[in-house]
């Protein structure tokens, strides 16, 4: 229940238009955070001990800037598409197909070359490509040209196929037999909370900047600070997480 609150708490506060709503969604939300501590203390609902493992945090920090970025991703740029480049809702939705099915054919694949080569190669290059399409998705944006997005798009994918089910891997194999199934509660319960925060943070900078430029110029302008906000995340995490994979690398 404080779980809940938790949650709830702050994710309604990134999404509240007024300071003084914000701040009492962030108070409520400490509280359950609080409650939630004092209770798993008492009644272990996830060993939170698990969090002092810091290759286990890095590896998870860069797991939880790609699922923020599948699920803002699928917010944003279909709402561009349709508001600033003009293009139909059903021409927004297959825009997204190419980059979804290029993931999940890379998902068991990467898995085979994780067994082959170690975690570092394939993990370091999926978030330098995923680093890579950001960068083209964010020059190519004001061209409005569905091919040069599209191309864009797919190589993000194919940086995001090539390392985040490794990545969720390599993590949970930081951890002992008896600290797996906390590690995936945790994970699982992250991946969660991260998604809708990460939606709520995409449509809120959308809004923010529609209100000020109006809906079509507010909604390109929102888009490139967003794809530039999540670049920024993406190289963090390539540098937080490389020191770790090269000691999993080791241990392969």
């Amino acid at each position: 229940m404080a779980l809940s609150i938790m949650f709830f708490a702050f994710i309604s506060a990134l999404s509240a238009e007024h300071l003084l709503t914000f701040a009492l969604l962030f108070v409520i939300g400490m509280i359950g955070a609080v409650m939630f501590v004092r209770f798993n203390r008492k009644e272990t609902l996830i060993d939170l001990g698990i969090m002092k493992n810091r290759r286990f945090v890095a590896l998870i920090f860069s797991l939880l800037v790609y699922q923020a970025l599948l699920l803002g991703l699928s917010f944003i740029l279909p709402s561009f598409l349709q508001v600033s480049a003009g293009f139909s809702s059903s021409v927004a939705g297959i825009f997204m197909f190419p980059g979804a099915l290029i993931g999940a054919v890379l998902a068991p694949i990467s898995g085979k070359i994780l067994d082959q080569i170690g975690a570092r190669k394939p993990i370091t290059t999926g978030l330098v490509l995923a680093a890579l399409g950001l960068v083209l998705l964010f020059v190519f944006l004001p061209t409005k040209s569905l091919a040069l997005l599209l191309i864009a798009h797919i190589v993000l994918m194919l940086g995001l196929g090539i390392s985040y089910s490794n990545l969720m891997t390599c993590s949970l194999g930081t951890l002992s037999t008896e600290e797996l199934s906390d590690g995936n509660a945790l994970v699982n319960t992250l991946q969660q909370f991260i998604g809708a925060v990460a939606t709520a943070v995409v449509a809120t900078t959308l809004s923010l900047f529609q209100g000020l430029n109006g809906f079509k110029t507010g909604t390109s302008q929102g888009t490139s600070i967003i794809l530039a906000l999540f670049f920024i995340l993406i190289i963090v995490s390539l540098i937080v997480s490389f020191p770790n994979l090269k000691k999993i690398n080791a241990n392969h």
